[in-house]
């Protein structure tokens, strides 16, 4: 696709000009924010890769010597890097110029704090454990030193150490070089939250409700305050003096030396988001619920607010007057201080969100879809960032049309022309659409679960069960979770078919096909009940409904929607399983809804495609084909694509529900579209599999195959991948 290049004033090599560091221990990471002019929000980059961003995006800036005819001179160039973390361990390493990955790692697990970079190196946790440092430029390994519990906080250190806890209730101080234990503390509870070093000590708080204060060059306890909850966010320090927050909802202010009570603030509710200081205005900024709340450091009293659109779980950044905030939304906001309004926001793709962090006028922050978004503006610094249009269309086919497995299809710009290429002879008919990770397709035939290469026809693995595999797998953090038409539900190692996480038997038979995240996996049935099992395989809850579920769940902020044979749309909380609302339909619901903004979008048995307002639950539009609609709504640029059993392919307008086009093929469609780089990819029971313009309806080629097409397909690196009958074909 063609590469944007976004070009700017020179480079200030001050890069604070502007504006001023705030205390080094009075927000997060604040050492490491460059301030910059006022920014807005706008979309400078997007960048999209596997897995969900577990760490804030940290930049790293080194200094190498400018060569001159191949002998190096005494001016020196600064290149930037921005090093962030995923769920699937990987480490990501962005030059920052060129728009690219200078070099990406893989860890054996996720990547939970957020890499600190100093003198051309970086260190960083592991879920696992185990704490590394890495050259920042080749990303080889310096040292790797194993603490014992599972590392969840981001670390701090000073000149000489490294300062971070565990969730064993373990303190440890590293020495930098060399990644050995200078000494350990250990406490009652778990230490979540990241500590933070002020003058001669290192302060953190607990999950016993007891806040600590350790010396630095020792690590004995010099003292500890008690509260009555626990402490999970990162404490601040300014002007000799501690501020953090509880659990029992109250803002403490402490005395740094001795541990005495200064005043307490009591809060609206509980929050997981730390707060920021700006110590010239006297004033603290808690986030607590839906309101940012602005505390008087001298009086201890609220002096005002500013009211959000959602509740954010992530440390504050307040710079040059202007705090910064991420939601649970994928929003990141500008708030301006001297007037609490809501200068700009911009919304992402995603739910949990980063720390946002600010680099000389852009904010950086990742989402849980695997997106890091720069926004704001790039006068002083020359950015040759990766053209968005690509991230969109990987974006899109994640998003966008939110239809059934397409979490995994990711746009290449290369587009696929209609030959076959390979072909994978399977022992039995294939009943399931594929699922993808890692260069590995999992799709089930018959009695088997199979593990596909994706560079060559060879079979990586089967796994074989009693009952027929009619529903599709899903794939998180390579465990792969399916079901079997018997209703046992299984999850098992990508990497080692015979080892399974855990398995749970539904109460009836099952064709629904499981929506799994690192969480919970949610799985329909025969029986009319909606399962939500936990990462363990145990029972979180069940909702019931009044007939047979066959569709597949779809969560969205939080909610999930699920259609049943009983006529009604239901909502229900993901967390506690209760009803929010339903909707009655005309007939049973076979079609796996999707969810884009304020809209809900499924078919009917009867031929009806519906739009829902989740807001209202009421139906914007209706539109109706001639016969049932089992396809998954695909919903892009505008457009509403489906297949009906009527034979035909529609694209409606996703607003009004106005046909734009259809296309007729001579069987009936079951299968869901695939839309990629405005090619929608789809196969009928005419034993024909199609390309056709998003556009126009019309077909750019198609491809007659052994049997008829009843499952969706994926489209990976100018690939579509689909199966019919016991043929799983490659058409490049």
């Amino acid at each position: 696709m063609k590469k944007i290049l976004y070009r700017s004033l020179p480079f200030v090599l001050s890069l604070i000009v502007s504006g001023c560091y705030p205390e080094a221990s009075n927000q997060y990471l604040a050492n490491r924010q460059y301030p910059g002019p006022p920014l807005e929000n706008k979309i400078l980059w997007q960048e999209v890769v596997n897995g969900k961003i577990t760490t804030t995006p940290v930049m790293a800036q080194l200094w190498t010597p400018i060569i001159d005819k191949g002998v190096e001179t005494k001016l020196k160039q600064n290149e930037l890097y921005m090093l962030f973390g995923t769920s699937t361990g990987q480490l990501y390493n962005f030059n920052y110029r060129k728009g690219n990955f200078k070099w990406t790692n893989k860890y054996d697990s996720k990547i939970t704090s957020a890499p600190m970079s100093y003198n051309g190196k970086a260190h960083f946790g592991l879920y696992n454990g185990n704490l590394i440092q890495i050259d920042v430029l080749t990303g080889k390994e310096i040292w790797k030193t194993k603490l014992d519990g599972e590392i969840i906080s981001d670390s701090q250190e000073d000149e000489q150490n490294i300062y971070i806890g565990t969730k064993k209730g373990l303190f440890y101080c590293i020495d930098k070089d060399s990644g050995s234990i200078k000494w350990l503390q250990s406490i009652k509870g778990d230490i979540v939250a990241s500590p933070v070093v002020y003058k001669d000590m290192v302060y953190f708080g607990s999950t016993d409700g007891s806040f600590y204060a350790l010396e630095k060059d020792k690590g004995e306890i010099k003292w500890k305050f008690d509260t009555k909850g626990a402490i999970v966010t990162l404490p601040i320090a300014s002007k000799e003096k501690i501020y953090f927050i509880s659990d029992d909802k109250k803002l403490y202010c402490l005395d740094y030396k001795a541990g005495n009570l200064i005043w307490n603030f009591d809060l609206p509710q509980k929050t997981k988001s730390s707060p920021s200081i700006n110590p010239n205005k006297e004033m603290i900024y808690v986030a607590s619920g839906k309101k940012l709340l602005y505390i008087d450091l001298n009086t201890a009293k609220l002096s005002r607010e500013t009211v959000l659109p959602a509740e954010t779980e992530t440390p504050l950044v307040n710079i040059d007057g202007y705090i910064f905030l991420t939601d649970v939304f994928g929003k990141v906001y500008d708030i301006d201080e001297t007037n609490t309004q809501i200068k700009w926001q911009f919304e992402g793709i995603g739910h949990k969100t980063t720390a946002p962090f600010l680099f000389n006028g852009i904010v950086h922050y990742g989402t849980d879809e695997g997106v890091v978004y720069a926004v704001g503006r790039n006068e002083d610094v020359n950015i040759y960032a990766q053209g968005i249009s690509r991230a969109e269309e990987i974006l899109k086919n994640r998003m966008g049309s939110n239809q059934f497995r397409m979490l995994y299809n990711v746009a290449s710009g290369t587009i696929p022309t209609g030959a076959i290429r390979r072909i994978y002879t399977l022992t039995d008919s294939i009943l399931s659409s594929p699922a993808f990770e890692n260069d590995f397709i999992y799709l089930g035939a018959g009695n088997k679960l199979y593990a596909l290469r994706t560079d060559s026809d060879i079979i990586r693995w089967t796994y074989d069960e009693k009952s027929p595999l009619i529903s599709s797998p899903s794939i998180v953090n390579r465990q792969v979770c399916f079901a079997s038409e018997d209703g046992t539900v299984y999850t098992i190692d990508a990497d080692d078919k015979n080892r399974i996480f855990w398995q749970y038997k539904l109460g009836g038979k099952t064709s629904s096909s499981p929506y799994m995240s690192e969480d919970n996996t949610y799985i329909g049935s025969d029986d009319g009940n909606l399962y939500s099992i936990s990462i363990q395989g145990n029972l979180r809850w069940k909702f019931k409904t009044n007939n047979k579920i066959k569709a597949s769940p779809v969560v969205h902020n939080k909610v999930l929607y699920i259609g049943s044979n009983d006529g009604f749309m239901y909502a229900i909380n993901t967390i506690s399983g209760d009803l929010m609302w339903k909707f009655k339909a005309d007939s049973a619901i076979n079609s796996t809804a999707a969810v884009v903004g304020d809209n809900l979008y499924f078919g009917t048995d009867s031929g009806k495609m519906y739009c829902l307002d989740i807001n209202a639950h009421v139906d914007k539009w209706i539109f109706k084909s001639d016969s049932a609609i089992y396809s998954s709504p695909a919903v892009i640029s505008e457009k509403v694509v489906f297949g009906s059993t009527d034979k035909k392919v529609y694209a409606l307008d996703k607003n009004s529900g106005k046909k734009l086009w259809e296309f007729a093929t001579q069987g009936e469609v079951i299968a869901s579209p695939n839309i990629v780089d405005n090619y929608i990819y789809i196969g009928s029971s005419d034993k024909n599999f199609y390309s056709i313009d998003l556009n126009t309806g019309k077909p750019k080629w198609q491809v007659k195959l052994d049997f008829p097409v009843k499952t969706s397909a994926l489209v990976i690196n100018g690939f579509v991948y689909v199966g019919a009958g016991n043929k799983f074909y490659g058409i490049n």
